[in-house]
C-alpha cells in the first residue's frame, strides 16, 4: 500500500506544479494533499446565527502565526473573514495553514459555529480564500434549522473529482476541501483554528459526489481523552453519529430536494479504516518533500523555461510567488471582459500576461482602449453579417405572402445554425419536444396536491403555430449601451420613457421613438440619460443597479443598488436625492400610489419607509431575521414584505408591531403581491408553492403545489374598467420552465403554459389583462393569450431574460437580454404587439 500511495503522491506533486503555473481558479486543486481516497465535501453549509449574531474569532492571535480580520458588515454580500500571518499580511486558510501537527492531530478551521444556520464557507474562488456567506441567485443563504456541531474544513486537503472511490459506489470526489464535524461541547467562532483528532467518518453521497464527513473532537474538550474511534463515540457520545448522519441526510428536504445517501452500509467508518486512509496524507506529504526535483522539472517543462536564456542568479527571491500573485490578478481582470464602459480605468482583459508585468498603467490603458475599439468594430461587423445571412435565409423560406413554408418547433441556438429544408427532421424535433413536455406534465399530475385540478392542462409547447407568429429581428428596436447584465426595466406610466438597471453600475432612461418598432430605429445620444451610480471607476461590483420603480405620475425614478443606497432621479437624469441608511444591498423598491412614501427592502433584513417630502427615513422596520426579497404596498400606508426567513409580514406606517405575520412556507419567500382589490396577498417560495393569504385569517386560503421546482415570481391579472376581465387570476413562474394560471375564486389550476425550456424569471400581464408576456433563461420572449391559453407571439434573443414589461398602452413590450460572456448581448429589445 505504501508504494501505491507514494506513486499517487508523485502524480499529485506534478499536478500541483502545473496548477501553480496556470493559477488557482475556482474549485481547482490547491497546493495541498490530494485526499482521493476518503475525503470529499459538497459543502452543504448548515447553520444560521443564533439571534442573528455572528460568532467571529476576535482579532487576536489564534496561535503565534495566525490572526483573523473581518471586512464588511456581517450577513451582507461583501462580508469576509480574512486570515493574516504574523506580519499582518493576508494569507489563505485553505492553502497556508498547515494540516499536520503530529501524533494523529490536525488543524481544523471553523467555518460554521454550532447552533447557527448561516451558510458560511471558504471562498475557494477568491484571492486569499476568505470565509464568506454562500449565495444563491444573488441572495445570502440560510438553512431552516441549526447545526448542532462545529463545522468546517481541514486545510491543505482536496477531494479529487477524477478519482472514483470503489469502496463507496464508485463516487467521484467533489473538488472541495475536506469537511469536518467537531463534536466537542464548546461553541467555536468563525475562523477559529482548533487542534482535533479524527474519530470516524460518514460516507455521504451528495448528488452523485462522494462527500465524506470527518467526525473529530477538539483536544481542548474535557472528554477528548476518552474517545479515539467510532466505538468510543458511541459509548461516550451516544446517538451522536446517528444524529450527524440523519442531519446531513435530511437537510435538503425542506428545499424540495431528495434526501442524501450514505455508503458503507449507512454506518460510520471504523478507526482502522480511517487511520489507514489518513496515513496517506502523511505519505503524500513526505513524497512531496522528497519529490522536489521532479516537481521542479515538471514546472520548468510546463512553463517552457528551457526555451529562454535566463540567468538564474538574476532572479530575485520570491519571484515565483510574485508572478503567481500577478497571475491571479490577471485572472481576476480577465473575468471583467464583459464590463465594457468608457469610464473604465482598469480593464486589462485584452492584454497578454507579459504586458501586466512590463508596462505602466498608462501604457496599458492606451492599449486597452485601442484593442477594445477594434473588438467592438469586429463584433459589430460579425453581428451585421449574421443578421444579413439570417434575413437572406428567411427570405428564401417565405412565400410571396410572407408565411413560412415549413412548420416546426423552436430549435436551440445550435439547431438554428444547422436548420435545413428537410421537413422530416423538423417534425422529428417537434415530436421529441412535445414528448418531453408531456412527460413533465404527467410527472406533475402524479404528485400530491392540496387543490383541485380544474380543467385539463393545455399543451402549450411551441409548435408550427408558434413559428408562424415568430417576431423577426426586423420588427424589433434594440437599445444598446449597457456594459453588463441588465437586471431590471420599467416603462414610465407617463409616456414613452423606458428605464433600465444594470451590473455596469448605471441605470439608463431611454426615450423610445413613437411609431412602429424596427431594427433601423436609431436612439440618439440626446435621448438616453445615463444615471451613474459611481464617483470614480465604472463597473464597481458594489454598484450593481438591482431594482427600479417609477412613481405613479412618472415624474421620479427610484433605483436600488448593491451599495445599500437608494437614489431618486428626474426623467431627464438629474439626481434628486440619495437615501443612505441600509447596511446591505437593496433588492426591492416601491412607491405608494400617493407618492408621499418610498419603500425599500434590503439584505440587511430591514424595510425602510422614506418620506418623499424631506427624503428622510420615516420609519425602519426590523421584524425579519434574513434578507428581504420583495415588498408591495396594500394601500398608501400598509405594505407586505417577504424574506429568506420564510416569513411574510404586513406592516403599517406609524405602527411598531406587524399587523400580521404569515408563516407557512418552508423555504425562502421570493415574492409577495397584493391583488387588484387589495384584499388578498399572494406569495411564492423556493419550496415550490404559491399561497394566498387574507388579513382575516392566520392560515393561507389556498396552497398551490403543482410546480416541480422553485417559484421565482408571481403576477395578478389586472381587473377593472379598462379590462375585459372580472375574475381573479394569478400567474406563477417557476424554475421548472412553466407558467401556471390559477383561478383564485375556486382555488384550482386553470392551465399550464409549457413553452419555455429553462427557468422563467419574469412575467407581466398586458394592461387589459388579455395577454401575458414571459421571459426565461432560454433566451425566449413569449406572449400568451390568456383567454385561449396558447402562445401567440414569440421572439428569440441573444441572452437570458431577467425582466419583461408592457408600456401603458399595451402596444409595446420591452425585455432585458443579458449574456455575461459577451457584453454586446446585454441589450434591451422593444417590440410592437398587435392582434
Amino acid at each position: 500500500m505504501a508504494m501505491a500511495a507514494t506513486a499517487s503522491a508523485t502524480r499529485f506533486v506534478a499536478a500541483t506544479s502545473t496548477a501553480a503555473l496556470h493559477g488557482l481558479r475556482s474549485r481547482s486543486a490547491p497546493s495541498c494533499h490530494r485526499a482521493s481516497f476518503l475525503f470529499s465535501s459538497a459543502k452543504p453549509r448548515l447553520v444560521s446565527f443564533i439571534s442573528r449574531r455572528h460568532f467571529v474569532a476576535p482579532s487576536a492571535l489564534l496561535k503565534s502565526d495566525f490572526q483573523v480580520r473581518e471586512e464588511g458588515s456581517p450577513e451582507t454580500l461583501d462580508y469576509r473573514v480574512f486570515f493574516l500571518d504574523g506580519s499582518g499580511k493576508k494569507m489563505s486558510p485553505w492553502h497556508d495553514v498547515p494540516l499536520h501537527l503530529g501524533d494523529g492531530v490536525y488543524n481544523f478551521i471553523v467555518e460554521i459555529p454550532k447552533e447557527t444556520s448561516a451558510k458560511m464557507e471558504v471562498a475557494t474562488d477568491e484571492a486569499y480564500t476568505p470565509i464568506k456567506q454562500d449565495t444563491k441567485k444573488g441572495k445570502l443563504r440560510y438553512y431552516p434549522y441549526n447545526i448542532n456541531w462545529n463545522y468546517g474544513l481541514l486545510p491543505q486537503t482536496w477531494e479529487d473529482p477524477s478519482f472514483a472511490n470503489a469502496e463507496v459506489e464508485g463516487a467521484f470526489g467533489d473538488n472541495d476541501p475536506v469537511d469536518v464535524v467537531e463534536i466537542g461541547e464548546r461553541r467555536a467562532n468563525i475562523g477559529d483554528i482548533l487542534k482535533v483528532k479524527p474519530l470516524a467518518a460518514l460516507a455521504m453521497i451528495d448528488e452523485g459526489e462522494l462527500d465524506w464527513k470527518i467526525v473529530a473532537i477538539s483536544l481542548d474538550d474535557p472528554r477528548a481523552s476518552l474517545v479515539n474511534d467510532a466505538d468510543d463515540v458511541e459509548k461516550h457520545f451516544p446517538g451522536t453519529l446517528t444524529a450527524i448522519r440523519d442531519w446531513f441526510r435530511d437537510y435538503k428536504i425542506p428545499d424540495g430536494k431528495p434526501a442524501n445517501k450514505f455508503g458503507l452500509g449507512n454506518k460510520a467508518a471504523n478507526k482502522f479504516m480511517f487511520v489507514e486512509k489518513m496515513a496517506w496524507c502523511d505519505i503524500a506529504n513526505l513524497a512531496a518533500l522528497t519529490g522536489l526535483t521532479h516537481a521542479s522539472f515538471v514546472l520548468g517543462y510546463e512553463a517552457g523555461i528551457h526555451n529562454f536564456a535566463i540567468d538564474g542568479n538574476l532572479v530575485p527571491p520570491d519571484a515565483l510567488v510574485t508572478l503567481v500573485q500577478k497571475g491571479l490578478r490577471y485572472v481576476k481582470m480577465e473575468a471583467n471582459l464583459d464590463n465594457n464602459d468608457v469610464d473604465s480605468e482598469d480593464d486589462f482583459s485584452f492584454l497578454q500576461p507579459l504586458d501586466l508585468i512590463t508596462k505602466s498603467v498608462d501604457e496599458l490603458q492606451i492599449m486597452v482602449k485601442a484593442k477594445r475599439e477594434e473588438k467592438i468594430q469586429k463584433e459589430s461587423d460579425r453581428i451585421k453579417d449574421n443578421v444579413h445571412a439570417r434575413e437572406q435565409e428567411q427570405f428564401k423560406g417565405e412565400t410571396p405572402g410572407g408565411r413560412q413554408k415549413k412548420d416546426g418547433d423552436q430549435e436551440d441556438d445550435k439547431d438554428k445554425m444547422d436548420v435545413d429544408d428537410d421537413q422530416g427532421k423538423v417534425k422529428e424535433r417537434v415530436m421529441k419536444m412535445e414528448k418531453r413536455h408531456s412527460q413533465s406534465k404527467v410527472k406533475s399530475k402524479l404528485g400530491k396536491h392540496k387543490v383541485s385540478r380544474g380543467p385539463k392542462q393545455m399543451d402549450n409547447t411551441p409548435s408550427s403555430q408558434s413559428l408562424a407568429c415568430e417576431i423577426s429581428s426586423s420588427e424589433v428596436t434594440i437599445l444598446e449601451g449597457h456594459g453588463s447584465e441588465i437586471f431590471a426595466c420599467a416603462w414610465s406610466p407617463a409616456g414613452s420613457l423606458l428605464a433600465s438597471g444594470s451590473g455596469d453600475s448605471t441605470a439608463r432612461i431611454w426615450k423610445v421613438p413613437d411609431g412602429p418598432s424596427c431594427k433601423d430605429v436609431q436612439i440618439l445620444p440626446s435621448n438616453v440619460h445615463i444615471l451613474k451610480h459611481f464617483k470614480g471607476r465604472a463597473n464597481e461590483k458594489c454598484k450593481d443597479v438591482t431594482t427600479l420603480d417609477w412613481n405613479d405620475g412618472g415624474s421620479l425614478l427610484a433605483t436600488g443598488c448593491y451599495d445599500g443606497q437608494a437614489r431618486v432621479w428626474s426623467p431627464d437624469g438629474e439626481l434628486r436625492s440619495t437615501l443612505a441608511k441600509h447596511e446591505g444591498a437593496i433588492f426591492s423598491l416601491k412607491w405608494n400610489k400617493k407618492g408621499d412614501f418610498l419603500l425599500s427592502g434590503s439584505v440587511d433584513k430591514t424595510t425602510i419607509v422614506w418620506d418623499t417630502n424631506t427624503w428622510e427615513c420615516k420609519q425602519q422596520f426590523k421584524f425579519h431575521s434574513a434578507p428581504i426579497f420583495d415588498i408591495d404596498w396594500k394601500n398608501n400606508c400598509t405594505f407586505a414584505s417577504c424574506s429568506a426567513d420564510n416569513m411574510i409580514y404586513v406592516c403599517k406606517v406609524g405602527e411598531t408591531c406587524p399587523l400580521k405575520a404569515f408563516s407557512g412556507h418552508k423555504a425562502e419567500v421570493n415574492a409577495a403581491k397584493w391583488d387588484p382589490t387589495q384584499t388578498l396577498l399572494a406569495s411564492c417560495s423556493d419550496d415550490g408553492t404559491a399561497k394566498i393569504w387574507s388579513l382575516k385569517e392566520d392560515k393561507y386560503l389556498h396552497d398551490f403545489r403543482d410546480h416541480s421546482k422553485e417559484i421565482y415570481t408571481i403576477r395578478w391579472r389586472p381587473i377593472g374598467p379598462c379590462t375585459n376581465t372580472s375574475n381573479q387570476v394569478l400567474a406563477t413562474a417557476s424554475y421548472d420552465s412553466t407558467i401556471k394560471l390559477w383561478d383564485i375564486e375556486h382555488g384550482h389550476l386553470l392551465c399550464s403554459l409549457n413553452g419555455h425550456k429553462d427557468a422563467v424569471y419574469s412575467i407581466a400581464f398586458s394592461p387589459n389583462g388579455e395577454y401575458l408576456a414571459s421571459g426565461a433563461l432560454d433566451r425566449s420572449l413569449h406572449i400568451w393569450s390568456i383567454k385561449e391559453g396558447r402562445l401567440v407571439k414569440t421572439y428569440q434573443g441573444p441572452g437570458g431574460i431577467f425582466e419583461v414589461c408592457w408600456n401603458r398602452e399595451g402596444d409595446k413590450v420591452a425585455a432585458c437580454f443579458s449574456d455575461k460572456m459577451l457584453f454586446l448581448n446585454n441589450i434591451i429589445t422593444v417590440m410592437d404587439f398587435r392582434m
